[in-house]
């Protein structure tokens, strides 16, 4: 079974550092939420132990695409794309196994600051990133164009 086109190629994953293997997703899921453990097609991840998400914004002549990138910062990353223009790209049952596996996730936004260790300035230092809670409502209602995002790009 080929993966469905979703309208993002390779060169847009090239914005993401490459530090971490970064797995595309090709439509299968799974999520055991007695295990926590998440299957995007034959890569595995605990999700408790996913602590980084961010928002990639690509923009379009009239319109603009997102994805979200979450995982285990430098080991793996895994690309879910939400939003093609107008169109909602995630199928319900994934979105239900991504909310649940983002709820048991460790997701914070970086805080490298020696000087800040409140984080009070982190989002300025990783400005794509979000926090668990954000990813979870980008996952449930990936914004339409026009309409906030949690970043600023």
């Amino acid at each position: 079974m080929d993966a469905p086109d979703l309208g993002f190629g390779l060169d847009d994953l090239s914005i993401v550092d490459s530090i971490a293997l970064l797995v595309p997703f090709d439509g299968r899921f799974e999520f055991d939420t007695t295990t926590n453990i998440a299957k995007f097609g034959r890569k595995v991840v605990d999700s408790s132990k996913i602590d980084d998400a961010r928002l990639i914004v690509e923009p379009t002549f009239r319109s603009r695409n997102i994805s979200l990138v979450f995982g285990v910062l430098g080991e793996i990353r895994l690309l879910l794309p939400l939003r093609k223009g107008e169109r909602d790209v995630v199928r319900d049952d994934v979105r239900d196994g991504v909310v649940a596996m983002l709820e048991r996730s460790q997701i914070v936004i970086p805080n490298n600051d020696p000087y800040d260790p409140k984080g009070k300035f982190a989002r300025s230092g990783s400005p794509t990133n979000v926090t668990r809670e954000e990813a979870i409502a980008l996952v449930r209602h990936p914004p339409l164009p026009g309409e906030r995002l949690p970043i600023v790009i």
